[in-house]
C-alpha cells in the first residue's frame, strides 16, 4: 500500500504537470526528447541530484564504510562528483557543435561516424540495463527486508508507474519528477539518518575506538577503485548526457553541477556513517555465520518505530523512480 500510494502520488504530479504546463508542447518531438534549453539552475542541480542518488546508495555505501573505512566512503563521494565535473568541462563544447543533440550518441555518430556510434550505443544500452537491474532489485529487496512484503508486486509497480509517466510526457516529465523526487530524498534521508543516530546509542568514541572509520591500505586501494570503476560507469549514463542539451545555459548547468555535487556528497556521508555504526553495534554479526555487510543500514533501519520505516518505503521508491525514469 505504501509503494502502490508513493507511485500514485508521482502519477498525479504528472497528470497536473502534463494538463497545465505552457512551456512544452508533449506532441513535439524536440520536446519530448530533448527539453531543449529548458532547465533552470536549481533544476538541473536537482536533476543531476536525484538520478546520481539511487537505492543503490543504501547497500553500497554502508557496505563500503564497513570494510574500506573513512578512504572506502571518501572514494564513492567523490566517484559521484568526477563524472559531472568532466560532463561540465564538456558541455559547452557539445552545445555549441551540435546545438540539436539529444544524447552523447548524437555527438559520437556526428564526430565519429557511424561505426563508433554502435559501439557506443552497445555499451551504454549494456550499463544502462544492468544500473535498471539493480535498482528494481535494490527497491524489492529493501521493502521485502523492512516489511517482509514479496518483492515481484514492489518491483512491477515501479516499473510500470515510472514507464507510463516517462511515455506520456517524455524528458519533460523526468526532468519534472526528479524535481519532486530529490527534495523528497533529500528531506527523508536527513530525518532518518538524524533518527538512526538518535535511536542507535553509538558515541563517536566508540566508533573511533572500533576503528570502523580507520584509514588502511585496505581503505586506500578501494578509495581509487570506487573513483576509476564509478567515473567510468557513469560517463556511459544517456541520462546525463541529456541534461547536457535540457540545461537553460552553460551557467546553469555549471552552478546546477556543482549545487547536485554539494548534495550528493552530504547524503553519501550521512549514509556511509551508517556504515561505521553498524560495525561499532553489530560487530561481527555483519559477517558471521554468513555475509551480511551489504544490509547494515538495514539492522539500523529495522530498529526504528514504525512510522518511520514507512518514510524508508517512500524513500526508496522515490530513489528508485529517479533513477528508473
Amino acid at each position: 500500500a505504501i509503494v502502490f500510494s508513493t507511485l500514485g502520488a508521482f502519477l498525479v504530479a504528472v497528470a497536473a504537470f502534463v494538463r497545465f504546463t505552457k512551456r512544452f508542447t508533449f506532441s513535439n518531438r524536440d520536446d519530448y526528447f530533448a527539453a531543449r534549453s529548458s532547465q533552470s539552475a536549481t533544476s538541473v542541480m536537482m536533476n543531476f541530484f536525484a538520478s546520481g542518488i539511487g537505492g543503490w546508495t543504501f547497500y553500497a555505501v554502508p557496505e563500503v564504510a564497513t570494510y574500506a573505512g573513512s578512504l572506502g566512503l571518501a572514494g564513492y563521494a567523490l566517484s559521484v562528483i568526477v563524472p559531472l565535473v568532466i560532463l561540465d568541462f564538456v558541455t559547452p563544447y557539445m552545445r555549441k557543435n551540435l546545438p540539436t543533440g539529444v544524447t552523447l550518441q548524437d555527438f559520437v555518430l556526428a564526430r565519429y561516424g557511424f561505426e563508433m556510434s554502435i559501439a557506443l550505443a552497445t555499451v551504454t544500452l549494456f550499463m544502462m540495463f544492468i544500473s535498471l537491474v539493480a535498482e528494481l532489485t535494490a527497491v524489492g529487496g529493501a521493502v521485502q527486508l523492512i516489511t517482509g512484503a514479496d518483492t515481484l508486486p514492489t518491483v512491477l509497480g515501479v516499473s510500470l508507474v515510472t514507464a507510463i509517466y516517462s511515455a506520456i510526457g517524455g524528458l519533460p516529465v523526468s526532468l519534472m519528477t526528479d524535481n519532486v523526487q530529490g527534495l523528497a530524498i533529500l528531506t527523508l534521508v536527513v530525518i532518518l539518518c538524524i533518527s538512526i543516530y538518535v535511536y542507535t546509542p553509538v558515541s563517536s568514541a566508540q566508533i573511533i575506538a572500533s576503528g570502523s572509520a580507520d584509514v588502511t591500505g585496505g581503505g586506500a586501494i578501494c578509495f581509487v577503485t570506487l573513483i576509476i570503476a564509478v567515473t567510468s560507469a557513469s560517463m556511459f549514463s544517456a541520462g546525463n548526457w541529456q541534461r547536457v542539451w535540457s540545461a537553460g545555459s552553460n551557467r546553469n548547468q555549471t552552478i546546477g553541477i556543482f549545487g547536485a555535487n554539494i548534495l550528493q556528497i552530504t547524503v553519501l556521508c550521512l549514509m556511509g556513517v551508517l556504515g561505521f555504526i553498524a560495525v561499532t553495534k553489530y560487530g561481527d554479526e555483519l559477517y558471521v555465520p554468513e555475509y551480511m555487510a551489504f544490509a547494515a543500514a538495514f539492522f539500523l533501519i529495522n530498529e526504528l518505530p514504525f512510522g518511520l520505516r514507512v518514510l524508508f518505503v517512500i524513500l526508496m521508491v522515490s530513489m528508485v523512480a529517479s533513477t528508473a525514469d
